[in-house]
């Protein structure tokens, strides 16, 4: 009866699927010729990975009437290889040996483990060289539409609330950062601002107004969180004057706004670079006022 002879590195008879834990994928290897063979597997999370055995001394899994002789000297021998990575349904999913990413599971070496245990890693784009392909970075977009205040009427009015966007929250699944990873904008260059003011409409500045109460013993006080000015009404001419001195000590001793004032009204608005929230209050006049600038954006 003819036979063909067992030859090492057969793709049909020596090469193999090494097993597979938790975070690694469930793999087939088929297709297999004299020159070369497919991987196919079930991908379930970012992380999966399948092994390819090239070679194995002992070939523990072949039956004992096909399997060579352990053979453990490989001198002299060169390794030559040519990998393409195929799309799957039309998608290209694989992590290819040149990709930039962390390789947490070393996808871009060949692993060797000698007789004593020891563990060597080759790095294969140190050895090889990119034929044809490129890979393209991940990228998503979306878009947000505005109404204008007649149509938000009409669909408010007896109809179901319409879907309001105050913000737009990106995250990062199965990656090796956390969803709010600095590290992660930059490496990826995260457009993290938003092209069209959206949302909630800003309230960046208020006014209070400072009322004369006749009494010299009363004090009239300009707040803006734990800190503010205070001027006594015996010491000042009306409420103008008042206004204008408040003014003028609350925006030089406050990081978070700037004022300014006419007649007997103080304008209070936040500083720019300052989103707030800040609390705004007088106690002779207006109501207490909470100031606050919607930055759009994407956030991680």
């Amino acid at each position: 009866m003819p036979s063909d002879p067992l030859l090492l590195f057969d793709p049909r008879r020596t090469i193999q699927l090494q097993g597979f834990s938790g975070r690694a994928a469930t793999t087939t290897l088929h297709d297999a010729t004299a020159t070369g063979f497919q991987i196919s597997g079930i991908f379930q999370g970012a992380e999966d990975f399948a092994n390819v055995q090239i070679f194995s001394a002992y070939d523990y899994f072949n039956h004992l009437r096909v399997k060579p002789l352990p053979v453990t000297d490989l001198s002299g021998l060169t390794l030559q290889f040519d990998m393409e990575i195929l799309p799957v349904n039309g998608e290209e999913g694989n992590v290819r040996p040149d990709c930039v990413r962390y390789a947490s599971v070393g996808w871009d070496k060949l692993t060797v483990t000698t007789g004593d245990g020891n563990i060597y890693e080759v790095p294969l784009m140190s050895h090889a060289q990119i034929v044809s392909g490129d890979y393209a970075p991940g990228s998503f977009g979306f878009s947000l539409h505005d109404r204008d205040a007649a149509t938000l009427d009409e669909l408010l009015v007896g109809k179901p609330t319409p879907a309001l966007t105050d913000k737009a929250y990106v995250y990062f699944m199965g990656t090796r950062w956390s969803c709010s990873s600095a590290e992660a904008i930059a490496f990826c260059n995260l457009e993290t601002r938003l092209l069209n003011n959206i949302g909630a409409p800003d309230v960046p500045s208020c006014e209070q107004a400072i009322w004369w109460q006749d009494d010299p013993n009363f004090w009239h006080y300009l707040l803006v969180n734990n800190g503010g000015a205070g001027i006594q009404e015996a010491g000042a001419t009306d409420a103008a004057d008042i206004a204008s001195r408040l003014a003028s000590m609350v925006g030089l001793s406050s990081s978070l706004v700037d004022c300014t004032a006419s007649g007997n009204v103080i304008t209070v608005s936040l500083e720019q670079g300052v989103n707030g929230p800040a609390e705004v209050s007088t106690n002779s006049g207006s109501a207490p006022a909470t100031l606050s600038r919607s930055v759009p954006g994407i956030y991680t």
